[in-house]
């Protein structure tokens, strides 16, 4: 038996094989669409993994891509660590169990916004090294760090010619522009990056992304918010795009970047279109920058308004949204592998991309207009798109997904849970040259050299001699200090206390301290802690850049004039007491005295805070609410969740923002005249069950009473299921026998995404809205205190079909709101035809002993009738969607009175053009037939059927029922 496995095993893995040509991906001889996302391990905790990678998985992903951050890996010179949140093999093995490949990005350098873009500190001081470029110290490293890393992937068998995941590895990292920059040792080092990774025989296809002379048979790659036009530099190589921007990251000082679904849904669908076959989303969790990882004032949050947010959590419309977008790309994956699209013109702003093979017909009907929906004609038919969206047709037919068309975002709820938070105080002192580990040395060195980014903390310290004649002693116009600071971020101190604070932000990093001082006569002590707020993680030569006071630091005002004290005696000190005496952590928590009650600190500068907890229960998300804080750091347990900084609040312009257009990172900003981060995300596995300690570094003061301990409830939406999204739910064998496809109305506007759809009887969609949540929209004008979704729940608890009341799949006391762009029914033509019940997707089907008779007990349907039930002008089939302008596909089409139902519904529809598809036995078998309601101003309708045929059913809902006559709806 073990013989035969070993077999199996060693077949499986010769006969695996990863490659390309023009129009794809091949893995193990298939051409695959592959849709990918980054999550990075390091930015979550390995408990977090695992739900992550579901959650990846079930929104349609196939590979999950992350860098290899080799600072967290080799802290310190061949001193390596692979545990806790850095154990890389985990992680992958974990992708693998869920059956996703890996795209490996190994760098080294990786940007990401992450602390010294990936690089450890101590690189930076190898004799004569110089970064990411033609230099044999810098190049000696990097070889040496990945081999180490492909040396442990193959160990554990993780490259897919071995059976593991790994389908793809990066060598460098957007290094095109600087190679640009540099020239010759760029295209130098270029080629040797490359020659370097062939040469490690990984199996798999190496890229290089943002580097358009990527050396065979590597692939070149774009990264950025759209790479449609973007073209490989060989004909031979697919169209990748490695980075999907799916928002931007949050630096301190900023305001919040977001980016609408829809549009990164339409970046998506035109990049497929234009021949694309493998997009990453960049990113698809974003995580957390804990520790101190972040890069140059980036925030804690690395949230990046990805689909899973930095809680894990999915964000609604866009996670969803995604989800069907894939669907909708996977039905028409074989068409898309097997050619080039033929583009051809639909109008001004309109356009076809068509697949077309003995492999299928696929097609893109894109309308870029960034204001008007169009009306365009493809194969026949008419279809709408709306603005600056793009409809996929897996069958060059069906119209299963326009990009334009989504839900809106529900608001965050942090809820507060019932921990109280009891707080102790601690006051550490300006540092003073006779502390312990001080030193002392001539003029002002950089801090990075000194700190060796072991902390974000170097004091800088020296005397100031003031003699008792000076004339400001007498008139009292203190002298002018000047300070040049490389940045980040200062706290001046005069004889112990704050005399005042100064800090820069992501665009001019340097910072300068300029205001008159209380000296006194004799010796002053002036101290400076200066503070790194990150490392750069991106530019030319980042690593030449400084931090800390360089000078020149000034005094200007004495009876001699100004005194430069650049070249002066300065004694330093690294980081803070709290910091040597471990007071984040519990053993060390105890070498001070604290204090509490009365005694608290309040808004005083360089103090400590700790409290002690109970984990609250459950296991909603947690995060800690500073808003009332100004700067420093935070511990949970002894770990640390990163910097805080809500006291930097968010410059910038926020307003309205519409999906439609170009997108950029300044553009649908939010949190202007907020802090640029308020949440602070505390990991549940960090707490234990019963006590916990949470001690907090405050720089500037702060009032830690108003702390916080609060529960990222599952954002609240009533799921705004579209047509689309319905056929992409159901299974191939059951979806429509003949396509929908868009009727058109004459409004154009942005409001598509109104269009709500729920499923399943009444109990149980209470059940499904109460799941999700339920949004409240404001109110609708319809006289009643209800807003829009709870007018569609009361429709449907209080339904006047009796039989159908157990059946809704959308409620219609609203459709004013919910068909902008007319809901339509549709009917196969025959008399019975196959009953396709949407809400029976949603809803399982209950148990026999609560189906009634005419509903059967297994199968898709549920509380509908069976279609061995129907007999003549007794039963119809509802089937609403965006449908065809004919029902059934007939020629003819007949128009129904229906003036009770319009008259009763006529404040509810005072605009909207509202289609249905009626079926009965009186017009002969296969006969079909229009329920149409007209805007108030146009004839209503010519009466051709039965008074009890009008009356049996109203465009009341997407339902299946048996009807009855007489009853007026």
């Amino acid at each position: 038996m073990v013989l035969l496995l070993f077999l199996f095993s060693w077949l499986s893995s010769a006969t695996a094989s990863v490659s390309y040509d023009h129009r794809a991906i091949i893995i193990d001889g298939q051409k695959r669409i592959l849709i990918s996302g980054s999550i990075h391990y390091p930015r979550s905790t390995p408990e977090m993994w695992p739900d992550l990678i579901q959650k990846a998985k079930d929104g349609g992903l196939d590979v999950l891509q992350t860098y290899v951050f080799w600072n967290g890996h080799e802290p310190s010179p061949g001193k390596y660590y692979f545990e806790d949140r850095y154990d890389l093999v985990k992680f992958i093995k974990l992708v693998k169990q869920a059956g996703l490949y890996v795209h490996l990005r190994i760098g080294p350098y990786v940007c990401a916004e992450w602390n010294f873009g990936g690089f450890p500190a101590w690189l930076k001081y190898v004799p004569g090294i110089e970064f990411r470029t033609d230099n044999e110290p810098f190049k000696a490293a990097m070889k040496t760090f990945t081999e180490k890393i492909v040396g442990m992937m193959k160990a554990e068998g993780l490259f897919q010619p071995q059976g593991g995941p790994i389908i793809m590895s990066q060598i460098e990292n957007e290094y095109g522009p600087v190679e640009w920059e540099i020239k010759a040792p760029g295209v130098a080092y270029t080629n040797w990056t490359a020659q370097m990774a062939l040469g490690l025989d990984t199996g798999v296809p190496w890229i290089m992304c943002k580097q358009e002379d990527a050396p065979d048979p590597i692939i070149d790659t774009c990264n950025g918010f759209y790479c449609e036009n973007f073209t490989p530099n060989k004909k031979y190589k697919p169209k990748m795009w490695t980075e999907v921007w799916t928002g931007w990251y949050t630096e301190f000082g900023g305001a919040v970047p977001t980016r609408p679904a829809q549009d990164l849904a339409f970046s998506v669908a035109r990049f497929i279109q234009n021949g694309g076959s493998f997009a990453n989303y960049y990113m698809y969790h974003g995580g957390t920058n804990f520790d101190r990882t972040s890069g140059l004032f980036v925030a804690t949050s690395y949230d990046y308004d990805a689909p899973l947010d930095e809680y894990g959590l999915p964000r609604e419309p866009k996670w969803s949204h995604l989800k069907y977008l894939h669907k909708a790309i996977k039905l028409a994956e074989a068409a898309l592998v097997a050619t080039d699209p033929a583009v051809s013109s639909l109008g001004k702003s309109q356009e076809a991309h068509v697949f077309n093979s003995t492999s299928g017909c696929a097609a893109f009907l894109a309308n870029y207009d960034t204001k008007y929906s169009s009306r365009v004609s493809f194969g026949n038919r008419q279809y709408k798109l709306p603005p600056w969206s793009i409809s996929i047709l897996p069958d060059c037919i069906t119209d299963v997904l326009n990009t334009g068309r989504a839900g809106q975002s529900p608001p965050v709820d942090m809820t507060p849970v019932n921990t109280s938070l009891s707080w102790q105080s601690y006051i550490e002192d300006a540092a003073s040259s006779a502390d312990d580990s001080t030193f002392t040395m001539d003029g002002l060195y950089e801090q990075i050299n000194i700190t060796r980014d072991t902390t974000d903390y170097l004091w800088y310290m020296t005397d100031i001699t003031i003699g008792p004649n000076e004339e400001f002693l007498k008139n009292g116009s203190y002298p002018l200090l000047t300070i040049d600071s490389a940045g980040h971020a200062l706290h001046v101190f005069i004889n112990g206390q704050l005399s005042g604070t100064v800090y820069a932000g992501l665009a001019f990093p340097k910072l300068r301290f300029n205001d008159t001082v209380k000296l006194r006569a004799g010796i002053n002590k002036l101290a400076l802690l200066s503070i790194a707020v990150g490392l750069p993680n991106v530019g030319l030569h980042f690593e030449s850049w400084n931090a800390g006071v360089l000078g020149p630091v000034t005094l200007k005002g004495l009876n001699s004039g100004t005194w430069d004290m650049s070249r002066w005696k300065w004694t330093y000190k690294i980081g803070m007491r709290g910091e040597a005496l471990s007071l984040h952590t519990v053993k060390g928590s105890s070498s001070v005295e604290w204090v509490e009650g009365p005694l608290l600190a309040q808004k005083q500068p360089l103090t400590w805070y700790k409290s002690i907890f109970r984990a609250p229960p459950g296991n909603a998300p947690l995060a800690l609410d500073m808003i009332s804080m100004g700067k420093g750091q935070v511990w949970i347990n002894g770990r640390s969740i990163g910097r805080h900084w809500p006291g930097y609040i968010a410059h910038g312009s926020c307003g309205n923002c519409s999906y439609a257009g170009t997108y950029t990172e300044n553009k649908c900003r939010t949190n202007c005249g907020q802090p640029s981060q308020r949440w602070y995300h505390v990991p549940r596995s960090w707490l234990n069950q019963s006590e916990n300690l949470l001690v907090v570094f405050e720089e500037w003061g702060g009032d830690p009473t108003k702390i916080s301990l609060r529960a990222q409830a599952a954002r609240t939406l009533v799921r705004f299921l579209l047509h689309h999204h319905l056929l992409l739910l159901l299974p191939p064998a059951r979806r429509p026998p003949r396509p929908y496809h868009h009727v058109q109305d004459s409004e154009p506007d942005h409001e598509d995404s109104n269009d709500a759809w729920l499923g399943g009887p009444v109990e149980e969609v209470t059940e499904e809205v109460a799941e999700v949540g339920g949004v409240a929209d404001e109110e609708d004008g319809d006289g009643d205190e209800r807003g829009a979704d709870q007018d569609e729940l009361w429709s449907l608890a209080e339904s006047p079909f009796p039989a159908a009341k157990r059946t809704w799949c959308m409620g219609s006391s609203n459709l004013s709101r919910v068909t902008k762009a007319t809901s339509i029914s549709r009917l196969t033509a025959h008399s019975k035809p196959e009953l396709v019940n949407l809400q029976g997707l949603f809803i399982p089907p209950p148990p026999t002993s609560a189906t009634s008779s005419a509903t059967p007990s297994t199968g898709p349907l549920s509380h509908a009738p069976s279609p061995s039930s129907w007999s003549g002008s007794e039963s119809w089939t509802w089937w609403w969607g965006w449908g065809g302008r004919r029902a059934g596909g007939r020629e003819e089409e007949e128009e129904v009175a229906v003036e009770n139902g319009v008259e009763s519904m006529s404040e509810k529809l005072p605009r909207d053009l509202v289609r249905g598809s009626l079926a009965g036995g009186g017009g002969g078998e296969g006969k079909t037939g229009w329920i149409r309601i007209r805007k108030n101003e146009e004839k209503k309708n010519t009466a051709k059927k039965s008074k009890a045929e009008r009356n049996a059913g109203l465009l009341t809902c997407g339902i299946t029922f048996k009807g009855q006559k007489g009853t007026n709806s």
